[in-house]
């Protein structure tokens, strides 16, 4: 049911949590293009949540006459807990940006509490395929297509945009770990004076996804039990949580970060030789998104620059990454309204990113030479 996220239908509604069959009963002719009150079968199930939204797969499976066939249907719907926070209705604005240009499902309904949204059919990435060549080549491509078709920001523009260093300020403010607070809030002005240094004005951002989680890439294609090998017709990113402007070097560098899976095994870390090719792959797609209207040739000698200027680039916000996502993951840890197991498994998180971020501020390749202790992730890269 794709339209335009201009013409998504508003249902002055309440999405009722305690009795979530009935509540989609009342939206289904929105989801579905094949509904028909009393036939067929709604199936309705709640996904993972958190303490501020649930989220509900809904399955529709009705046999059609007509072609002796059992059609299926699937769709979202995200509820939130009222009044909605700002960050919830960016996502949701986010999500109709992302729609308009055809890198986000449709948006189907929104009500009161909530919407529904149309949903991804394919296969979940998982941390065993991220160093697939077919695949990382494929997200390579989507990337490039985000960073080209979406609005780019500037300091210069003057306009007052979230990005992960405002982001990152916003995780301090909130942050109630008070001996952790002062800490860190040492470590985010060493960064800014490391990253951003007096040339704040020059920055440029990408609207980048921002957390290319395995789990957060989905592939569609074939894959080959015997050889093992996947051909990959699409890849596509969900999950906009934590979409934002961000240096294209961030995206990077969180994305390679990501093969590393929420255990963090930095033996799965991507080769140097690996990262690369992934950057050169994601330099050639830019140009090529960017010239689609154009009978230019592409200047391979400039594309070189490129690919060397990011390969340089990631290596310095690695400690950013580390830093940002350990951030999150203490503010998730320290958050009362979590679930205790989970606010565990965020605080083991929060260490290894920390961790992580340690090491590349003390420079451990250099510590190697004089004989120290080198962090694992840092070894796994010196030996790459």
């Amino acid at each position: 049911m794709a339209r335009s996220p201009q013409e998504t239908p508003f249902l002055p509604r309440t999405f009722d949590e305690n009795d979530p069959n009935r509540s989609v009963s009342r939206i289904a002719s929105h989801l579905f293009t094949n509904w028909n009150p009393g036939h067929g079968h709604l199936e309705v199930v709640p996904l993972p949540s958190t303490s501020h939204k649930q989220l509900y797969q809904l399955t529709y499976r009705r046999h059609i006459a007509f072609d002796q066939r059992t059609h299926h249907e699937t769709a979202l719907v995200k509820v939130h807990k009222l009044p909605l926070s700002n960050s919830q209705k960016q996502v949701f604005n986010i999500h109709k940006v992302l729609a308009l240009h055809s890198l986000a499902s449709p948006l189907l309904l929104t009500f009161l509490n909530g919407y529904a949204y149309g949903f991804v059919h394919g296969h979940a990435c998982s941390s065993s395929i991220m160093s697939k060549e077919s695949i990382w080549r494929a997200i390579a491509w989507e990337m490039a297509h985000w960073h080209v078709i979406l609005p780019v920001s500037d300091a210069e523009s003057g306009r007052e945009v979230p990005d992960v260093w405002s982001k990152a300020r916003e995780w301090l403010d909130i942050l109630s770990a008070e001996g952790e607070k002062a800490k860190l809030e040492k470590e985010f002005e060493f960064l800014i004076e490391r990253l951003r240094g007096r040339n704040t004005n020059k920055e440029q951002f990408v609207f980048g996804h921002g957390n290319l989680r395995p789990e957060n890439i989905v592939w569609k294609g074939t894959h080959d039990e015997y050889s093992d090998e996947y051909q990959i017709d699409a890849i596509k990113f969900i999950d906009y949580e934590h979409c934002t402007y961000c240096p294209v070097a961030f995206e990077l560098a969180t994305y390679f970060s990501t093969w590393a899976g929420s255990e963090c095994d930095y033996e799965l870390l991507p080769a140097e030789k690996t990262r690369r090719a992934f950057i050169r792959e994601y330099v050639d797609a830019c140009a090529l998104y960017s010239n689609s209207d154009s009978e230019d040739e592409i200047e391979v000698e400039g594309q070189e620059d490129a690919v060397e200027k990011l390969v340089q680039e990631v290596d310095e916000w690695r400690g950013f990454v580390g830093f940002y996502w350990g951030l999150f993951a203490l503010l998730k840890a320290t958050d009362t309204e979590v679930d205790s197991a989970i606010r565990h498994e965020h605080a083991k998180y929060s260490k290894l990113k920390f961790a992580e971020y340690y090491a590349w501020k003390e420079d451990d390749v250099t510590i190697a030479r004089e004989g120290g202790q080198v962090h694992v992730v840092e070894r796994e890269r010196m030996g790459n």
